[in-house]
């Protein structure tokens, strides 16, 4: 479990880095020299790692509650644990799904926006947009991230006193 939170924090660290840099090269066009990767490619590293990202989230919290209701069941607690984690996936996949299809729109516009078919300032603000929903969704995951810990806890607690009294 811990393996995989700390792997998506490291991960949104670098999505959110990536994209900041993709930001500056569109606020900043000047600066491009200072970068590697042109904006089309860098983009298209960044869509990839934010991706990656998310579905390693969206996988973890669905891997969680099937373990939870299993591990419940099992031990014939009450479906109460369970009920929180399914109320965790519906405030965070929503939110989190709709900026995983911003984010993707944001990318195909920017290939829109290359061949001269679309505004460039439309994709700029969008890109902005979706920035910033991001910046709610990290908030988001990070307090599903330790309510989770505290429902696993409070789930094995009964067995990780009777493990330190064993000792």
């Amino acid at each position: 479990m811990y393996f995989f939170m700390y792997l998506s924090y490291i991960c949104n660290f670098i999505s959110f880095f990536m994209l900041a840099i993709v930001a500056t090269q569109i606020s900043l066009p000047f600066l491009s020299f200072l970068f590697y990767f042109d904006q089309f490619s860098l983009g298209l590293l960044s869509i990839i790692v934010y991706l990656f990202t998310q579905t390693l989230i969206i996988f973890f919290f669905t891997g969680m509650g099937v373990n939870i209701r299993d591990y419940t069941k099992e031990k014939q607690l009450s479906d109460e644990l369970y009920q929180k984690t399914k109320k965790h996936k519906f405030l965070l996949f929503g939110p989190l799904l709709l900026n995983m299809g911003l984010m993707i729109a944001v990318f195909i516009l920017g290939g829109a926006v290359q061949t001269k078919g679309f505004p460039a300032w439309i994709q700029g603000i969008l890109f902005w947009l979706a920035l910033l929903h991001y910046f709610s969704i990290l908030k988001k995951e990070h307090l599903c991230f330790s309510e989770t810990v505290d429902i696993v806890l409070e789930m094995t607690k009964e067995e990780r006193e009777k493990d330190i009294a064993k000792c």
